[in-house]
């Protein structure tokens, strides 16, 4: 039987630094039967020259530029070149164990009925590929720490709202873990390119809804490699805030519409809500008028005035 061909994905934007690393391991996989698609966001470091070069060693490996446009709309470009069953995302400073992408392709030919499978990952400083923290968390901006709690669920979700009111608080896994169907593409319509924080945890999210099937791969000798440096993206208070409150709001909106027997996130949005009025100020009018324009006027309103009465007994 003739092997499927693997996408992978990388969109990049002045990670020059990084991605000839992150190539390497590419060419590293024991799965070989891929096709790699850079999709450079417009970068002006030496990104192009880096890639070219392994490029021109592989012509498995093409790359492709667009205009700055963001992280969410890279990957769409690139997703929209890709010609694989099956597609592997990967930013361009993290790596795969060398076995990852052989047998999570196992595991979805086994089981045609898995949309997404998703292994364990682990978290490792710059200049040290061969840490292995489970667990990235953030303290404040600029500030985070590397541990071993183990936070990504070894589940085989057959329960759609389980998965559903799981997401409603935590993102299951890094995106780097997962291996998709290009299916679950055709019913997700992409990545949002509205989102600029957590655009991964509301794709999944709208897959879920949509009753894309999530399974665990646990083999031990497949998993993520995320590196953690300082041009990582970091912690942005009422913004990651309001984004999380996006993703919830139209988890709301299409457990009603598709009428699933799934609870709401409701009282999680209103908690979310009024930590971001608290975050961006009582006083900010552009602020409130984002968040009822997001929830609605009422439902704003309601929350204003619950965080402006705590307000004054915090006096």
């Amino acid at each position: 039987m003739m092997e499927p061909l693997v996408s992978i994905l990388i969109p990049t934007f002045n990670y020059g630094d990084y991605i000839g690393e992150t190539l390497t391991n590419v060419l590293a996989q024991s799965y070989d039967k891929w096709e790699c698609i850079v999709m450079d966001d417009g970068s002006t470091d030496e990104t192009p020259k880096i890639v070219h070069q392994y490029s021109e060693r592989d012509r498995r490996i093409r790359y492709n530029r667009q205009s700055n446009k963001g992280l969410s709309a890279a990957r769409n470009s690139a997703f929209r070149l890709a010609s694989g069953k099956f597609i592997q995302l990967l930013d361009s400073d993290d790596l795969l164990s060398p076995h990852k992408i052989e047998r999570q392709v196992a595991l979805m030919e086994n089981h045609p009925e898995i949309g997404i499978s998703y292994t364990d990952a682990v978290y490792f400083h710059h200049g040290n590929p061969n840490e292995y923290f489970r667990n990235f968390e953030y303290i404040k901006d600029g500030e985070f720490e590397l541990n071993d709690t183990q936070w990504i669920p070894q589940v085989d979700w057959t329960n759609q709202c389980d998965l559903i009111e799981y997401l409603f608080t935590r993102n299951i896994a890094p995106v780097n873990s997962m291996l998709i169907n290009r299916d679950v593409f055709d019913r997700v319509g992409g990545f949002d390119e509205s989102f600029t924080l957590l655009e991964d945890w509301h794709f999944f999210s709208v897959a879920a809804v949509h009753g894309v099937r999530f399974s665990y791969c646990g083999d031990h000798d497949a998993y993520a490699k995320v590196r953690v440096h300082t041009d990582s993206m970091s912690y942005k208070g009422e913004k990651l805030t309001w984004h999380h409150m996006k993703v919830l709001r139209e988890m709301e909106r299409n457990i009603h519409r598709l009428k699933l027997p799934c609870s709401s996130p409701t009282k999680l949005i209103a908690s979310r809500g009024r930590l971001f009025i608290k975050q961006s100020g009582l006083s900010s009018i552009t602020s409130f008028r984002s968040l009822a324009e997001l929830i609605g006027l009422g439902r704003a309103a309601k929350l204003y005035l619950k965080e402006l009465n705590a307000a004054r007994k915090r006096r």
